[in-house]
């Protein structure tokens, strides 16, 4: 199982591999290098070279578990390498052992994400949340591509109020996944994790004031996900109001599981 700390330090290290080569982008993918192996039934002889596989691992791990956890793990190590077909089929792998695992769902939305396929990685975490409308972090995740889509819509180079008019309908959007996000979960971990990127969220809006509320949510949670860049960088814009508890904020930066 891909752990959240990596979930969330992918956000930080997508842009360097999101150029694909000319080879890569002009041959069709097969199915097995798309999620769920392009959404249609499973060919047959992927199927049964994958089904084999699986069989094997399931064997070797000591249990279904255990093998689709090594096989996302595989595939994040595969994704860190820079080889994105190799962890696709790694991920589609999982799927086949446990279609319903929302860490599966995560490794496709993340790869897409990471192929600047952003549209594509809300598709994913959407078709998750008709299982389970109400897991945490997939709402959480599927905020934030819509804070991805709203801060890409702002840097277009395009000048004019509809520009704005549309990031802003993304990022209202990703705020209230945040929201429906937070109540959806009583776990320390996952709270600190929801209330952080519901902070960067907010400074995206300019709502500084707010961001450092959710800041200190996050704190009060454990804090593991703060980084200590987004803290100095808030902190040139505004301040933190509660002064007493800067410091300490600045402290949480520095555990780098974000």
């Amino acid at each position: 199982m891909l752990k959240k700390p990596q979930m969330a330090a992918i956000f930080l290290i997508a842009a360097v591999f999101s150029s694909l080569s000319c080879e890569r982008k002009l041959r069709p993918a097969p199915p097995n290098e798309l999620p769920m192996y392009g959404g249609g039934a499973v060919p047959a002889e992927d199927l049964a070279a994958d089904s084999k596989t699986n069989e094997e691992n399931i064997r070797r791990a000591g249990g279904k578990e255990a093998a689709v956890r090594k096989a996302l793990e595989e595939g994040w190590a595969s994704f860190q390498r820079g080889y994105f077909e190799l962890a696709m089929r790694r991920v589609n792998q999982a799927w086949l052992m446990d279609p319903k695992n929302p860490d599966v769902f995560n490794g496709f939305a993340l790869l897409m994400a990471a192929q600047e396929k952003t549209d594509d990685a809300i598709v994913i975490y959407k078709k998750y949340l008709e299982v389970n409308p109400s897991h945490a972090l997939t709402l959480c995740r599927l905020g934030r591509q819509y804070q991805n889509k709203a801060v890409a819509t702002l840097m277009k180079s395009v000048e004019g109020s509809q520009r704005e008019a549309e990031a802003e309908g993304f990022l209202n959007e990703a705020l209230g996944l945040y929201e429906k996000s937070a109540q959806s979960s009583a776990r320390a971990e996952d709270l600190s994790f929801i209330h952080y990127q519901w902070a960067i969220g907010l400074a995206v809006q300019k709502n500084y004031k707010a961001a450092w509320e959710k800041l200190h949510i996050s704190k009060k949670y454990g804090g593991g996900f703060i980084e200590k860049e987004f803290i100095e960088n808030l902190s040139k814009n505004m301040p933190d109001p509660d002064l007493s508890s800067s410091n300490a904020l600045i402290e949480g930066g520095d555990d780098k599981r974000a």
